[in-house]
């Protein structure tokens, strides 16, 4: 029987390592955890914001930078309905509370905002919702 050279059976098991290692999942991590939403606008800040979130394993919302949030599921269960208000000038955000964070991100939507004075914006549409991991 004969045995390969140790350079070339060193370079087999680096091969192997390698390639073993290319197998690997590399979506980041998984399991609970949260992700920071931010309601942005391109001039004014939102004085507070009535929105959906939607997506798999949402399992509530809680307050960040001094924000109030409340949240409730949908009614077709795919996402939560979320009124949070903003208490100073700096953009409105929250965390949403996940079962996993291997699952896709949530998308949301504004449906109504109101500027820093109470005021209703007419124009909910041009505020846009940043999801981030934290």
């Amino acid at each position: 029987m004969s045995r390969l050279p140790l350079p070339i059976r060193g370079f087999a098991v680096l091969v192997l390592a390698l390639g073993l290692s290319a197998c690997s999942d590399d979506s980041g991590p998984s399991g609970p955890g949260s992700y920071t939403v931010v309601v942005q606008h391109p001039s004014v800040p939102a004085g507070g914001v009535v929105m959906e979130l939607r997506g798999e394993g949402l399992l509530g919302v809680e307050s960040n930078g001094g924000s109030r949030v409340f949240s409730a599921p949908l009614a077709d269960g795919s996402g939560l309905r979320i009124v949070a208000v903003n208490p100073g000038e700096a953009p409105l955000s929250f965390r949403v509370l996940v079962a996993d964070l291997a699952l896709a991100p949530p998308r949301g939507d504004v449906i109504v905002a109101t500027l820093l004075d109470n005021s209703l914006s007419a124009q909910a549409s041009t505020y846009r919702v940043r999801v981030s991991r934290d």
